[in-house]
């Protein structure tokens, strides 16, 4: 039943069945030869459901000017023409247009087939050459708010993209942006700072099956019952038919790690409404207190309060998980523990995710879904940075632990008013720090990639001239940058042995920014003169051998720049929005999204 084609189509899938096409144009040679495709549809006579009111393309006339032009397809939806808005129109006035629409007639259509996702990595230079349209508030239809390419500029992008090709996310070196739920708007800025950040982007884009493909497909509206699908080749019909009865049966396992059963006839279910929900690494019991945690209601939630690594004991403990909820990046979860977890469909965190393993859960079907949190910083990590700087600068650590043995004051410490703080990477957090800084009377001194120079330099802040510079200048040096292939090691021995022998440097982001070992040793030089750092290279770093706590010149936490309880609430509201909306059917920020609809 033809109705049924469109139930399906709009149900929770939905998101991964829409195309948008451009028929550029269709060109009567002859003034009186007709379109050759008949309508259906408008708001005066509603096709199959009195909710579908769309302008839809009901038959194709064999060796008609459609047919021979081969773009329009059956059942596409006609969203304009010649820039005539189709969406809210009566079936006769459509007809009206359509007919006075010679000799030329440029359309905009909404093709209804799943989407080929894909990977696509793009060189530019400062412009993919696209043109977009859609995004929440500018929806082109009023069921969906995708992005979709509309144009592509001649000899500015590859022919990898298409028109009509649905936008889900943009990677630049440094950052990811997911598209599918963002206004128009946010989506260029998302576009227009990945192509900032790096030269070099990554986007998944949403294809439409191939014309061959829906040409093969290819079927007629019988003329007497609009319900009735006909099959041109009745013999073809039912091998497609049967084709894909047994592509559904060998789908079924696919479908049932994405927490649906699906039958021959291709109907959709929910197969699980409860969750099993393991959260690992909550210390100390706090996530259940939380006010978020109230998201979970109705699922069985396992809390582990101790840290573990042994693969065995993982899986023992996530054998029978569906999702996964990660505390930033304390477990590492690889594909030895991965293939292990047959019932795990979706992982939710916060933030980046180089502890886990992403080619595995591609290979296996598992949602990563990680807000990024681009647009707010993590004022909890500022705060502790700065915190650091005052503890460093006025040694109040030894201070405390002298007085604690009866000793009465051990040495001078420094003020921070007029001395110069550097900023090594102008992001979410380092703009906050420059901003402390200014309110205790510093210098700023920011170096960063050009896209946060130029930035820095727009909020009225003195950037280096060169990083050799901007080493020898600070008193206090503070790294605020991704942990990313290009940033790892980027702080070199010959860096730090550039810097004051005064000068503190803090790093509160990660501890592989710094070239292995290159710290302990510099400090053992004397330059810098001191550190103050809350991450280690691993996790938990629990050797009292370790040189940072056995030097003198060393401030040390354990990782707790994103541990309050407020930053816990606003994470973690985040992580059980992304476990609904996957229950929902409408999983957001996935970092994979090529496994869904799989």
């Amino acid at each position: 039943m033809l109705v049924n084609l469109f139930r399906k189509i709009f149900s929770n899938n939905l998101l991964y069945y829409h195309g948008l096409i451009i028929v550029d144009t269709l060109d009567q040679r002859s003034g009186d030869e007709s379109w050759g495709f008949t309508i259906a549809g408008g708001i005066d006579l509603p096709f199959l459901h009195r909710h579908f009111t769309s302008i839809i393309v009901t038959n194709i006339r064999e060796n008609g000017l459609a047919y021979r032009d081969k773009r329009l397809k059956l059942y596409d939806i006609i969203l304009r023409v010649n820039n005539i808005d189709f969406t809210n129109i009566t079936h006769k006035k459509a007809l009206e247009i359509l007919r006075q629409s010679r000799p030329k007639v440029q359309l905009l259509i909404r093709r209804l087939s799943p989407l080929i996702i894909e990977k696509i990595e793009l060189e530019h230079n400062g412009q993919l050459g696209l043109f977009i349209v859609g995004g929440i508030g500018h929806e082109y239809f009023s069921d969906d708010h995708g992005i979709f390419i509309t144009k592509i500029v001649e000899h500015q992008t590859n022919k990898q993209l298409h028109l009509g090709d649905r936008l889900l996310q943009i990677s630049s070196l440094y950052n990811t942006y997911d598209l599918r739920f963002v206004t128009h708007e946010k989506a260029k800025q998302c576009i227009e700072l990945a192509c900032k950040e790096s030269q070099k982007v990554k986007l998944y884009v949403g294809h439409t099956r191939s014309a061959i493909e829906i040409q093969n497909e290819r079927t007629i509206l019988h003329e007497d019952d609009h319900d009735r699908l006909v099959p041109k080749d009745a013999g073809a019909a039912k091998e497609e038919k049967l084709r894909r009865q047994q592509s559904k049966i060998s789908q079924n396992a696919r479908l049932q790690r994405a927490g649906m059963a699906t039958g021959i006839n291709g109907t959709l279910r929910k197969k699980l409404k409860t969750m099993n929900i393991t959260i690992l690494d909550d210390y100390f019991d706090t996530i259940r207190t939380l006010p978020c945690y109230n998201k979970l209601n109705g699922h069985n939630v396992t809390i582990w309060n101790d840290h573990v690594q042994d693969i065995d004991a993982l899986v023992d403990r996530l054998k029978e998980t569906d999702i996964l909820v990660l505390i930033r990046e304390r477990t590492q979860i690889r594909g030895e523990i991965l293939e292990r977890l047959p019932r795990l469909k979706l992982i939710s965190q916060r933030s980046v995710y180089p502890h886990i393993d992403i080619d595995a859960c591609n290979r296996l079907g598992i949602i990563v879904s990680s807000n990024q949190h681009v647009d707010s910083p993590s004022y909890a990590a500022a705060e502790l940075t700065w915190a650091l700087i005052l503890a460093a600068m006025r040694q109040i650590p030894q201070q405390m632990a002298a007085l604690k043995a009866g000793k009465w004051q051990i040495g001078v410490g420094a003020t921070l008013r007029g001395k110069t703080l550097g900023i090594y990477g102008y992001g979410r957090i380092g703009s906050t720090i420059a901003k402390y800084g200014t309110a205790f009377g510093m210098n700023i001194l920011v170096w960063a990639r050009e896209v946060s120079l130029v930035r820095a330099r727009a909020d009225g802040y003195t950037t280096a001239n060169s990083k050799k510079e901007f080493f020898e200048m600070c008193d206090v040096l503070s790294l605020h940058m991704r942990l990313v292939e290009v940033t790892r090691g980027i702080v070199t021995a010959q860096d730090l042995a550039c810097m004051k022998p005064t000068a503190v440097i803090v790093n509160t982001s990660r501890a592989a920014l710094i070239e292995p070992d290159a710290l302990v040793n510099a400090l053992r030089a004397g330059r810098p003169g001191m550190a103050a750092v809350d991450v280690y290279e691993h996790e938990p770093m629990l050797d009292t051998n370790n040189p940072l706590l056995t030097m003198d010149n060393v401030i040390c936490t354990p990782h707790i720049g994103y541990v309050s309880v407020d930053e816990y609430e606003l994470q973690f509201t985040d992580i059980f929005d992304q476990i609904l909306a996957y229950v929902a059917g409408t999983p957001i920020h996935v970092v994979n999204p090529t496994v869904i609809g799989r």
